[in-house]
């Protein structure tokens, strides 16, 4: 974002402890919190925070499918062993 403004008159303390003295500050925090402004929520804000949030979604699953994947294989191979020694499992 392009400001014309200067430093602004009074300081500002933001939520983290860091004091803000010109609007570029503010957009550095925003941005480095995953923070936005109210007027900066255009539609393609709006879509590219629901594609990140699907993407999260998409991976959460697909780590899940493989722990369960990996979970089945390791059972189905211990049961194998166990029935081969003769010990069962209860």
């Amino acid at each position: 974002m392009t400001y014309f403004t200067k430093q602004w008159t009074e300081e500002l303390t933001l939520p983290d402890g860091t004091i803000a003295v010109c609007a570029q500050d503010v957009d550095r925090y925003l941005r480095a919190n995953n923070l936005s402004s109210a007027g900066d929520y255009s539609d393609a804000y709006r879509r590219a925070v629901k594609f990140n949030r699907e993407q999260a979604l998409r991976k959460d699953f697909f780590a899940e499918f493989i722990n369960n994947y990996k979970r089945r294989i390791w059972n189905a191979t211990n049961n194998q062993r166990a029935s081969r020694t003769g010990v069962r499992k209860a």
